[in-house]
Formats: structure tokens, C-alpha cells, sequence
């Protein structure tokens, strides 16, 4: 499997330079032919389909149901995520949308709209990302076409928005105006979103610096996730009357200058271009908005923002951000929050994961759009990873004003050095990279002694007595020196059973920019809700080039740590009705910190990407087996 990965690196560098050289050629945006919504009915309602214009004309595939009856019913338009169409949900792993899941929405009195991002499945155009100009105007555009049709009994005033993943990105950026004017006069409300495991602030969710709320310095590339996503997608047309490039040519332009790395400033044109285009499109970037949201409380309508705990694009911190940005806004804004494994991978896409999370919103747009139901309460709930081969106990949520408030305890763990760390590949790095160990199927191994680099990570232990449930986010402090000025430090959480196996439990990344001498880091992990079993080890291991989740550091850099602490909330089973922190609670029975000794493995810094065009074939397809998969996991897994 080694090997496999190898082939897959050396693969993509050879097809890197081709896929940036091909997109450069620009073709103005094609627009196809647009037709008239055609309904036909069932014993459910009528289901109508056609290919309405965009917002600048292109014409986009739509399917419309409508509840049975005569209306008028409130409009639910939902959005789907990156490379997949109207009738999946979310991206990869794919899962196809059944006339089931419409009768959902349909059988509560809600007509629901489901259409294809411009360039995606039957839709004409090209890839915008995300762009408030092109694919929040069409999303807008769309529910204007469908309004403006007589024949359709639409409420206008009772609007909802759903969007998944990409479509989450649109759902909250169609924010900044939630009521607007259609081409014939009716006026357009929306009333509530739903954004479901969206990125809020794109440069925070794909190159994070370890600072959510700054943009500066450029942080670390998500290197696999980043080629799956724009490098390993099809980026021309595979079909006879489609023959244009896919991508708008920045993106492939700004992806490629991002993938050959450091020295990132914004002094490079490009990589500025890229910074500004990324905060264009991120709402947590829209000041104008946010200072309206101070004045007009009228923006202020109900949202329940969905994210995933293991979710390795777009991490919790995607939604804490906007729910504590709103309620710093207005500590009664209507938000909620809801914390699961539902997510991009590591998170989940399994049958119970869709059906938990879909009936959470079906009764969340029941109420708001219909009336009927309980009113939701706006809190932060959160519902437990499973470990491995364990049954979805979504019953077991926790839920409080914040995430702080469902911590109980905090425990502390301080490893003294020397532990030395080199900008060289860490093995590891490739057993733990959700998207590559998913796509050959390896499962997801913790390195050897055998397997590791000198230098390459550092590995500290924390038996455990007794079960521990972690809950939140926490953090791994560096104190050290360091020789050089640009260095990236990953940190890894990993839960290790008596018999070895282990899950990849949490991970979280740090760029250190300075002169050489005392170095003093904060890496802020990306959080989870799991449980580490009694007799397990909990294992922390720091490395300065988690590849290929993050892209290796040009800049040569070792650093000498004289200090490691490790910091988790957690929530304990007998204080779990309690809100306020507490004792660290017993269950650690001590650690100890130890440099993992290497032999073997490559020193050369790994500029590579991942999953590229060779490896999306293999994930598709195994994508599309993913419900069995994460039903059975193979041991050792990652949750």
C-alpha cells in the first residue's frame, strides 16, 4: 500500500504541470439553452424539471416538488456541494437523492428545489466557486424563475435555504441580502438557512495558520484536500458538446502557485489574487454585512448551522466562528448549532448519519417555513463519534448555550524535552491522511518505530484507567528553539487500543513565522466528542510535516522542544448534568514523552499532492461503496 501511494505521488507531479498548462486557455462562459419548468404528477405531488436561466442567462438544471394539494407552499431551495449535482448529497463520498427524501420535505407541506451548480452535472457555465456574482446570484436568479411562474403555487414571503458543503458556502453568503425584488415585482423573503458542513472563511478551512480569525501569515495548504478538490476533479469537459475548461482560470492559476508552496506573501500577485478571491467569498470576510447586521435586526433570521467533528475540510471551527460572531452581535440571536460525525471525510456519510442530520433539518424548516413542530431551541448540541464498529447512538446528544458549557473538566499533560523535530516527511503523515488512506483502503495505521524518520515527529503517551470522553477543542503548547524562519508544527491525537489498533481521534496545525532563537507555539486542534476506552493510550504526536494533509514547508527548519503540553476539554459521566469546569479528573494515570526512534523512509520535503487524476477514479468508486464501508470499518480505523 506503501508502494500504491508512492506511484499516486509520483503520478501527480507528473500531471501537475499539464493541468495547470491546459486551464489557461479562456473560453467565454457557455450558456446552453434554457426550457420551462414540465410537471408531471404522483401520488406524492408533481414533480417538475427543466432548465431555467441563471443570473446571467446560462441555463441551469432544476427539479421542483411540489407537495399535493393546491398551496401556495413555502419554497425550499437546496444547494449541493462540490463536484456532485441536484440529485446526490454533498460530494464524495456520493450519496444518490431518492424521491423519498423529497416526500420528506413534500409531506410536510414544503415545495423543495433542488438544481445543479452552474458547471456541475446537466448545468451549463463554468466553476465560479462559490462566487457572490455567479452562484449565489443564480441561487437567487432561480427562486426568482420559480416565483415568477404562475403555474406554480409558491409562498414567496416563507423562503428557506439548504445548502450542503459548496452549498452551505452559498447558503450563507445569500445572506448579505435575505430579501430582494423578482423580475416581476413579487417580493422574496427568506426566513431561515440550514448550511450543513459549510466553510465560513475558505483560506481558515483550506490553508489554516492556526489563527481561525486571521489571514495573516498564509498558513498551511491541505494539500490532498486541496488537489482532490480542484487538481484531482475533472477540470475539461468530458463531454462531445461540452468541450470547455470547467474551472474559471484563476482558480487553476492561484492552486498550482499555492502548490509549489513557500515564500507566500502578498507581495506575489497571485497569491494575493487568490487571498482576495478566497475572502470574497467567505461570509465570516463580509464586513459591510456584519456592520448592517448591527443596525438592521431584521437580517437577523434563524439559523441551524450543521458541522462535523471529524470533518478534515471544513472542521468545527467553520460554524463556532459564525455562531460566536452572531451572538457577539446579539446574544439572543436565533442560531443553533448541531456537532456530529456527519461529514467530509474523516466524518461520515453513511445512511444513519444522512437520515439523523436530514431529519434534523426537515424539522427545523417544519417550523419555520410550516409551523408545525416544536420550536427548536438555539443551542449547541453535540452528538458522539463512534469508535469503530460501534452502533450511532444519536439519541445521546449533549447540548448547552455553547460548546464550552458541555465540557465538565479540562485535563492538562505536560512532557518535558529534548524531543528534536526536522522539516522532513513523517510516515505517519500518509496512514493519517483521511482522503488518500480512504481512497486505497488501507485503513488509517499510526506510524511504527520501524516506520518513522529521524526527527520526523516527536510522540508522547498518556495511559488511561479509566474511560474518558473528550468533548471540544483543545490545544498542544510548544516551547523550544528553532533554527530557521518559516516552519509549519502538526499535532495529532490518536486513541490506541490493548491490542493496537488505533483511531485517529483529533489533529490541528500551526505556521511559525520568526528569526531564529526561543519559539513559543499554540496549536489549536480541530476538536472532537469521543470516548477513549479504558486501558487505551492516548497518543499525541507532533510533527513538522504531516504530509500529505499538509503541504511540506520549503524552508528548511529544526527545532529542539524543550516542553510539550497537551490541553483537552472533556466531559465527565458523573458530572455530565454539570455546566461549570472542574478537576482534572483521575482517569490519567501519568505520560511520558519520548522521541520516536527512525529507521528507514525518504529525507527529500515532499512537495506533492495527492488524490490528483490518478487517484479519483479509485475514490469515486470507493466513494461510492462508502456506506458499507463505514458501517464495517477495517481495523485499525479512523473514526
Amino acid at each position: 500500500m506503501r508502494r500504491a501511494a508512492a506511484l499516486l505521488v509520483a503520478v501527480v507531479l507528473v500531471l501537475a504541470p499539464a493541468v495547470a498548462a491546459t486551464a489557461q486557455t479562456a473560453v467565454p462562459e457557455p450558456m446552453g439553452t434554457t426550457s420551462p419548468l414540465a410537471c408531471s404528477k404522483d401520488s406524492a405531488g408533481s414533480i417538475c424539471t427543466g432548465f431555467l436561466p441563471g443570473s446571467d442567462g446560462v441555463a441551469l438544471d432544476v427539479s421542483l416538488s411540489l407537495p399535493s394539494g393546491r398551496g401556495p407552499w413555502p419554497l425550499l431551495a437546496r444547494t449541493h456541494g462540490w463536484s456532485a449535482n441536484k440529485d446526490v448529497v454533498g460530494g464524495t463520498p456520493a450519496i444518490p437523492w431518492t424521491r423519498d427524501l423529497d416526500r420528506r420535505f413534500t409531506d410536510a407541506g414544503i415545495a423543495l428545489m433542488r438544481y445543479s451548480v452552474r458547471g456541475w452535472g446537466e448545468s451549463w457555465g463554468r466553476v465560479h466557486v462559490m462566487d457572490p456574482d455567479h452562484e449565489v446570484a443564480d441561487l437567487r436568479a432561480l427562486i426568482s424563475d420559480v416565483v415568477d411562474d404562475s403555474g406554480l403555487p409558491i409562498d414567496s414571503s416563507r423562503v428557506g435555504l439548504w445548502g450542503t458543503s459548496q452549498g452551505g458556502i452559498i447558503s450563507w453568503l445569500a445572506m448579505e441580502k435575505p430579501v430582494w425584488t423578482t423580475p416581476k415585482g413579487r417580493r422574496v423573503k427568506v426566513l431561515t438557512i440550514v448550511p450543513v458542513i459549510p466553510a465560513t472563511d475558505i483560506l481558515s478551512a483550506f490553508i489554516p495558520n492556526g489563527r481561525p480569525d486571521a489571514m495573516s501569515p498564509i498558513g498551511a495548504m491541505k494539500l490532498s484536500i486541496m488537489w482532490l478538490l480542484w487538481g484531482g476533479g475533472p477540470v475539461t469537459g468530458t463531454r462531445p458538446d461540452r468541450p470547455y475548461m470547467r474551472y474559471e482560470d484563476w482558480i487553476t492559476t492561484v492552486w498550482t502557485r499555492l502548490t509549489a508552496g513557500e515564500p507566500y506573501t502578498m507581495d506575489d500577485p497571485i497569491v494575493k489574487e487568490g487571498i482576495e478571491n478566497f475572502a470574497y467569498r467567505s461570509i465570516a470576510r463580509k464586513k459591510d454585512w456584519i456592520a448592517r447586521l448591527h443596525t438592521d435586526p431584521s437580517l437577523r433570521i434563524p439559523i441551524l448551522n450543521i458541522q462535523g467533528w471529524n470533518d478534515d475540510i471544513c472542521p468545527p471551527e467553520e460554524g463556532l466562528r459564525m455562531h460566536r460572531l452572531l451572538k457577539g452581535i446579539d446574544p439572543d440571536w436565533p442560531i443553533a448549532m448541531l456537532l456530529s460525525e456527519f461529514g467530509h471525510p474523516r466524518g461520515v456519510m453513511s445512511d444513519e448519519a444522512v437520515d439523523y442530520t436530514f431529519d434534523v433539518a426537515r424539522r427545523w424548516f417544519a417550523y419555520w417555513l410550516v409551523g408545525s413542530g416544536r420550536r427548536p431551541a438555539f443551542d449547541v448540541t453535540s452528538v458522539a463519534v463512534r469508535a469503530p464498529g460501534k452502533p450511532y447512538e444519536f439519541d445521546h446528544a449533549v447540548s448547552g448555550p455553547t460548546l464550552e458549557s458541555l465540557s465538565t473538566d479540562v485535563i492538562e499533560k505536560h512532557f518535558a524535552g529534548p524531543a528534536v523535530l526536522v522539516n522532513v516527511p513523517d510516515p505517519g503523515g500518509i496512514a493519517s491522511d483521511s482522503l488518500l488512506s480512504y481512497a486505497l483502503g488501507s485503513g488509517v495505521v499510526g506510524p511504527t518505530a520501524s516506520e518513522t524518520v529521524p526527527g520526523s515527529a516527536a510522540r508522547f503517551e498518556v495511559p488511561l484507567t479509566e474511560s474518558m470522553t473528550m468533548l471540544g477543542l483543545g490545544s498542544v503548547h510548544l516551547t523550544g528553539t528553532v533554527a530557521g524562519t518559516d516552519a509549519i508544527y502538526a499535532a495529532r491525537i490518536w486513541d490506541e487500543a490493548p491490542d493496537g489498533s488505533l483511531v485517529l481521534v483529533d489533529r490541528g496545525v500551526f505556521r511559525w513565522q520568526g528569526s531564529p532563537g526561543a519559539m513559543d507555539v499554540t496549536i489549536a486542534l480541530q476538536g472532537n466528542h469521543y470516548t477513549f476506552g479504558a486501558g487505551h493510550r492516548l497518543l499525541l504526536d507532533v510533527a513538522n510535516a504531516d504530509a500529505p494533509m499538509w503541504r511540506p514547508d520549503n524552508m528548511p527548519s529544526t527545532a529542539v522542544l524543550d516542553s510539550v503540553d497537551l490541553r483537552l476539554p472533556t466531559r465527565s459521566e458523573a458530572a455530565s448534568k454539570e455546566t461549570a469546569g472542574g478537576q482534572a479528573p483521575s482517569v490519567v494515570a501519568g505520560g511520558t514523552g519520548r522521541r520516536l526512534p527512525a529507521t528507514g523512509g525518504s529525507t527529500t520535503p515532499v512537495g506533492l499532492g495527492l488524490v490528483a487524476s490518478a487517484a479519483w477514479a479509485v475514490f469515486a468508486t470507493r466513494a461510492r461503496r462508502s456506506r458499507a464501508v463505514m458501517r464495517h470499518p477495517r481495523k485499525p480505523a479512523v473514526s
